[in-house]
């Protein structure tokens, strides 16, 4: 599980998205969180979730945002349980903070 957590926090950290400009990195990026965040249990979401700042939360978010954009049969249900527990630990700040950045993952 720790590292599945370390796996998850390097890329949803604000300053490593930051200097990823091209489209590339982004998808790049995209595709590392998303099979990491796949790849855990769903009953060690809770737990790697709190280990997460609140940016980091707010950046988890986008990537799970980006994911709802391409629905997949799998892939759908996972992101809506990974949506409910960092909503559960950001709260509805952390949607409001998504939804009017500017800045996509």
């Amino acid at each position: 599980m720790k590292f599945f957590a370390s796996g998850l926090t390097v890329p949803v950290s604000e300053a490593i998205c930051e200097t990823w400009g091209s489209i590339i990195d982004q998808d790049a990026a995209f595709n590392l969180v998303l099979r990491v965040i796949l790849s855990i249990k769903t009953s060690d979401i809770e737990k790697t979730v709190s280990q997460l700042d609140r940016d980091q939360i707010d950046m988890l978010m986008k990537y799970i945002y980006r994911g709802f954009e391409n629905p997949s049969e799998g892939r759908s249900a996972q992101l809506l349980a990974w949506h409910e527990k960092v909503f559960a630990a950001g709260g509805i700040g952390s949607i409001v903070r998504v939804l009017t950045d500017k800045k996509r993952v």
